[in-house]
């Protein structure tokens, strides 16, 4: 029975090279500053989360190094200075609102009638700061931190402050908590369209349209990919077990027959 562990190892060994090489992804609008100035009505169900919206880091983003490398941005980092105000772009519930990981503080608002939610990461935790419950468009819901508290590590490098702005098709609940398709992923191997991220700043200015869309169930070839791994797991587990329990079988057999 040992080639089963040869058969496993080499299993292993294929899905961790699954993500060796970085994925091509549709191509997205750059955003610049001047095209985003004064182009949202007061009156719109939407708003941008900040004053002044310069993005310094482009949705989709492909990482050449470090701990993303080979992974694409899922949001819009916007410039902003330690204690900027962050406003809820639009009406809806806050799910989530507390420290993640390498984020500081992180605020997820689900939008139900959008079909959608946002994601606010690197924020400042020793600010004022809104918790979990209803929140209407232009709220001041967070601060931008300062680098000693806005998810900056060993790990991670010490981070210029700013805000990591995204959104999703669905509601928070509707993702796991782990995996590529994670609800507060912030890099992806996998094209973030794929998964369910839309590019913030298009999502705004095209709310009307975008928001139709986003009505839909999130079904794009990141939750084929995810079916299909599930199926891979489902049945390398069950291939797994019935070797086993044959071994276990024929090692009873192998010891029943010395005993005689």
């Amino acid at each position: 029975m040992k080639h089963w562990y040869y058969i496993f190892f080499v299993i292993i060994i294929l899905l961790a090279g699954c993500h060796s090489e970085p994925v091509d992804c549709p191509p997205v609008t750059p955003v610049l500053r001047s095209r985003l100035n004064g182009l949202i009505d007061e009156d719109a169900p939407i708003q941008f989360p900040l004053d002044d919206y310069f993005v310094r880091t482009q949705f989709e983003t492909l990482s050449y190094s470090g701990v993303f490398e080979n992974k694409r941005h899922a949001a819009e980092d916007l410039e902003a200075s330690p204690g900027t105000a962050v406003y809820a772009i639009a009406d809806g519930n806050i799910s989530f609102s507390g420290k993640k990981g390498g984020y500081g503080l992180l605020i997820i608002i689900d939008h139900p009638q959008s079909n959608t939610y946002s994601l606010y990461g690197h924020l400042s935790p020793s600010r004022r700061h809104r918790e979990p419950g209803p929140v209407a468009k232009g709220d001041l819901i967070a601060y931008i931190g300062d680098s000693d508290e806005n998810g900056s590590s060993a790990k991670y490098g010490e981070m210029i402050p700013h805000l990591h702005f995204g959104i999703r098709q669905g509601q928070r609940t509707d993702y796991p908590s782990s995996g590529d398709w994670r609800w507060m992923v912030g890099w992806s191997y996998a094209c973030p369209t794929e998964i369910g991220w839309l590019q913030p700043s298009q999502f705004i200015l095209n709310y009307e349209e975008m928001s139709r869309q986003a009505m839909q169930a999130p079904a794009g070839a990141g939750w084929r990919r995810f079916g299909y791994l599930a199926f891979l797991g489902v049945w390398f587990t069950a291939v797994g077990t019935n070797a086993y329990r044959l071994y276990r079988k024929k090692k009873r057999a192998d010891t029943e027959l010395g005993g005689k």
